[in-house]
């Protein structure tokens, strides 16, 4: 047998119900990379139409790509696919860390499970051989507590986990999976998926070895790594997230202020949360990075009664600003507790600065939230309201299935308030920037900023700039509505082709005009795994992984046009303060862009299914199959 560079060559399939476990070969998939490229053929073959999320017939898929585990810089993600437990269609989540890699060292390049336990218990991979744990003592523990357990139960510090906590054990579908303590795979009710299976965590430890094909391996990839030093990179090494986004964000109205009224946060209060303001106060302790990254951009903080791990841009800002809350302290405990509890942050600081802006109007009142007194800032509330949704006690169980089912719950016109997007909870701001706010309506998981929402409008990039990086010459613009279409897509393939290696996104010129580009990707794959690649074919790759995702949720879903747009206030409310103020969607150029948006995908404009001759361009035939056997395509 010829040697196997980049991946393992092995894909562990499991039943869970039967705790039974088979393997496959990875190579039959290399036309989709690895990580979600696989994970979501596995879903797409594997899980019936008709079943719900929490369902044993459900796939969770666990994939690191053919670049995680080599010396490749920042190769350490992690995918997680499944059901989309909020929206019905499909999830796709993400994680950094060191779990990815270590399962490669395992031996495994993708794990895929269905079926449930019967018990409460962990899945333990060692070097190619699995063991099932029960441990139904491990109940109701955190994500932090959980991964000491199994380390001192197996008596190895060294292995990797990934786990969920109260909140997946309670079937949240908003719940999370958690690795190294603040590294967290959000978005989809992932974590009520693994609870839903009686999976506490997985468990990987190994020490086997990966192939790489090129000889000069080392001397190739050192410019990877010059390339990362560089000064664009400077502020993400030296703050994280937090200290190099926040802040600049705010500049340019992208902040998401009291669940979305504004999008432009008082300066003085942006100053209180800053990072700056945070190492002031002595809070960080510690830069950590993820494995074989030379950014640093995660930290360790102590804020003397509570100390945590990460707290990322994102998690300030739907815990923060989103709540009016403006104590540093109050922010990071919250956003501890979540990864603790195993709640994904941007949901529930949506769900409570809701529930804040009901109280605040007078929807809903103390006899209704269990006398919480829930007005703008409240952080003592909050922290409360936190744990009453994670254990679904009183007020806090209304939340237990999302905004979007709590508000129809509620009544009262509360939907019109519900950030939520194809029944998916979103925290993001949208009105100041076009491409942004469209990328975020138009994922395949239902809203989030991972996949074809750009950054460009904010970075002051010249006609020509964004000609040549991107394509189109309107990636600067963030009032204009033309070009974005191409954008986005541009986008969706670039990310979806990404996570499929195992690459971060904050590496890529995602982030960083000078990050890596496609035709970096393209190198990189070819040096370590021997299979040519062009940044064309690279792209095509993404393309491809796009569209099985895209007829996942023609599959599952009902979804139509009218899915693709976000809530109306975004639409009818202007922002009344910051650099963008006067600013709203525009209605009509969203449908008509979302239309042409529809056509450069070679989807159908109308309803936005992906036409037979585009499937089979890409080489989708099974996908042609089964949407005809559902009559989903003529």
């Amino acid at each position: 047998m010829n040697s196997i560079y980049g991946w393992t060559g092995k894909i562990l399939i499991i039943n869970l119900t039967e705790k039974k476990y088979k393997i496959e070969d990875t190579y039959q998939y290399k036309d989709l990379i690895g990580g979600k490229g696989i994970n979501q053929l596995f879903l797409f073959n594997n899980i019936p139409v008709n079943c719900d999320a929490f369902d044993p017939e459900n796939v969770i898929a666990i994939g690191a790509g053919p670049l995680v585990g080599t010396l490749s810089p920042s190769a350490c993600r992690l995918s997680i696919d499944t059901k989309n437990a909020l929206t019905g269609g499909t999830a796709s989540s993400n994680c950094g860390g060191y779990f990815a890699a270590e399962l490669k060292y395992s031996g495994f390049d993708n794990v895929v499970i269905n079926g449930k336990s019967n018990k409460l218990c962990y899945i333990f991979i060692n070097n190619g051989k699995v063991i099932f744990k029960d441990v139904c003592n491990y109940k109701g523990l955190t994500t932090w507590e959980t991964e000491k357990k199994i380390r001192r139960d197996l008596n190895d510090e060294r292995i990797k986990v990934i786990s969920i906590g109260p909140a997946g054990e309670n079937l949240l579908r908003t719940a999370a999976i958690v690795t190294d303590n603040g590294r967290v795979a959000a978005k989809g009710g992932v974590g009520g998926v693994m609870g839903s299976k009686n999976i506490k965590a997985v468990a990987v430890r190994g020490n086997q070895s990966i192939l790489i094909y090129d000889k000069n391996y080392i001397k190739k990839i050192v410019k990877f790594y010059y390339k990362l030093s560089g000064k664009d990179f400077d502020a993400l090494r030296l703050s994280g997230t937090h200290g190099a986004i926040f802040e600049p964000a705010n500049n340019r109205s992208a902040m998401p202020v009291r669940n979305n009224q504004e999008e432009y946060w008082d300066p003085e209060k942006i100053k209180k949360v800053s990072q700056e303001t945070i190492n002031k106060l002595g809070f960080e302790k510690l830069r950590i990075a993820c494995f074989g990254c030379p950014l640093y951009c995660s930290h360790f903080y102590d804020i003397g009664d509570f100390k945590c791990e990460g707290f990322e841009n994102t998690n300030a800002m739907a815990l923060g600003p989103k709540m009016d809350i403006d104590d540093p302290k109050a922010i990071i405990k919250l956003h501890g507790l979540s990864n603790a509890y195993g709640i994904d942050t941007d949901c529930v600081g949506t769900e409570i600065a809701w529930a804040m802006e009901l109280f605040e109007r007078g929807i809903i009142d103390e006899k209704e939230t269990d006398g919480l007194i829930l007005n703008w800032g409240n952080y003592k509330s909050a922290l409360k309201l936190l744990e009453k949704i994670v254990y679904k006690k009183g007020f806090g169980a209304l939340f237990a299935d999302g905004i979007k089912v709590a508000a129809e719950k509620i009544g009262r016109n509360s939907i019109y308030y519900a950030a939520h997007i194809k029944g998916e909870d979103v925290f993001e701001p949208m009105r100041a920037k076009v491409a942004w706010g469209m990328g975020i309506a138009l994922a395949p998981k239902g809203g989030g900023h991972c996949e074809g929402a750009p950054v460009t409008e904010g970075l002051g990039l010249s006609e020509k700039e964004s000609m040549k990086r991107y394509g189109v010459k309107t990636a600067g613009k963030p009032f204009t509505y033309a070009g974005k279409p191409e954008l986005i897509k541009w986008h969706e393939q670039f990310s979806a082709a990404i996570n499929s290696l195992g690459m971060c996104y904050l590496g890529s010129m995602w982030a960083f005009a000078e990050g890596f580009s496609p035709k970096d990707y393209a190198e990189l794959f070819s040096i370590t795994t021997g299979e040519k690649l062009t940044e064309e074919q690279f792209l095509d790759i993404g393309l491809k992984v796009h569209n099985i995702e895209k007829s996942f949720n023609v599959l599952h879903t009902n979804f139509s046009k009218k899915d693709d747009f976000p809530p109306d206030r975004y639409f009818e409310e202007e922002l009344n303060v910051g650099p963008s103020k006067g600013r709203k969607l525009d209605k009509e150029k969203w449908s008509q862009a979302i239309t042409h948006y529809y056509k450069i995908h070679g989807w159908d404009p109308n309803t936005g299914i992906p036409k037979k001759d585009t499937l089979e361009k890409l080489g989708l035939g099974f996908v042609i199959k089964k949407l005809k056997n559902n009559k989903k395509l003529d």
